[in-house]
């Protein structure tokens, strides 16, 4: 199975990253046309979002804890998210916050491999800075 590595922000500005990898059987010959996973309204739209409604945890605050929190979540053939996984993390809520963000979030539509749907893992960073600074 080839696996796709999709950054959605080149923004070095950008709070949080996104980043898409599609799962496929690859067919002899022919390139298979490949429409990787994306938020209902598109990328920029959810980074948006993410930075928007975050709530950074009371508990970090006063902790002093800032960082970046990593995500991975499975996105079904339905849309549907699953098998959340944190890959990186800062305590005191700050995970948690991330996928409350990811489940209320915008919905998904998955990845699409020659108009057949299949499933795609994706990694979702947002950094955590302490407000003030």
């Amino acid at each position: 199975a080839a696996a796709l590595d999709v950054n959605l922000s080149e923004d070095v500005m950008q709070l949080s990253e996104v980043v898409v990898t599609g799962y496929g059987q690859k067919r002899d010959g022919d390139e298979p046309v490949v429409r990787l996973a994306e938020p209902t309204g598109g990328r920029k739209a959810y980074d948006k979002y993410l930075e928007e409604k975050k709530v950074y945890p009371q508990q970090a605050i006063e902790n002093k804890v800032e960082g970046r929190v990593v995500i991975e979540f499975t996105v079904g053939v339905t849309g549907a998210l699953s098998d959340f996984e944190i890959v990186k993390k800062l305590g005191y809520g700050c995970e948690e916050e991330v996928i409350r963000l990811v489940k209320e979030g915008p919905q998904w539509r998955p990845t699409y491999i020659d108009n057949e749907a299949v499933e795609s893992l994706v990694r979702i960073k947002t950094r955590f800075d302490l407000p003030g600074k």
